[in-house]
């Protein structure tokens, strides 16, 4: 498990590994749900595309916003259902994840859920709440976390949940939220 940092200088390599990496279907190709390099890659460079000043922040987070089957691929009832709500409120209209303008790098930190529930040491890397969790992940997929920070710096702008799913990225943060 490592921690990636990369910097708006790396953004155009980030880019073009994107790029290599889409499928005949036009959807980032990720063969397997442990092949860490690529599901990191793909990862990286979706979330690079929020550094852009012309970015559209808003529809590049609606993007993300979780269907109800996605969640229930992760989630298991009763929370699953919860959190269906929890993310219907969350990805307003007019939500848009932003990063400031101080803010030049990315760090981020991907594996799956399954390793997660494994006890793998990237579990350590997310908040404590994903320990709560565990019982009630259902799938093995890719998931992530993610900042958006300062040159050199640690703290920024965090977010946990990024998680490929049914084909695509979403956001499911704070699921641990959903636990009554």
């Amino acid at each position: 498990m490592a921690v990636f940092r990369t910097s708006l200088l790396g953004a155009a390599a980030l880019a073009l590994a994107a790029l290599l990496m889409i499928a005949p279907q036009g959807t980032i190709g990720i063969a397997k749900a442990d092949d860490s390099a690529a599901i990191a890659e793909s990862g990286r460079a979706l979330l690079m595309k929020f550094f852009d000043k012309d970015a559209d922040h808003a529809a590049l987070t609606a993007a993300l916003k979780p269907t109800p089957d996605d969640i229930r691929a992760v989630y298991a009832a009763p929370l699953a259902d919860n959190l269906v709500a929890m993310y219907e409120e969350l990805f307003a209209p007019d939500a848009a994840i932003e990063p400031s303008p101080e803010h030049s790098e990315l760090l981020a930190v991907f594996t799956t859920t399954g390793k997660l529930k494994a006890g793998d040491p990237a579990l350590d890397e997310f908040p404590g709440g994903y320990r709560k969790l565990l019982p009630h992940i259902v799938g093995d997929v890719p998931i992530g976390r993610f900042k958006f920070v300062e040159a050199g710096e640690k703290l920024g702008l965090a977010f946990d949940g990024l998680i490929y799913v049914n084909d695509r990225w979403v956001l499911m943060p704070k699921p641990w939220r959903g636990l009554k």
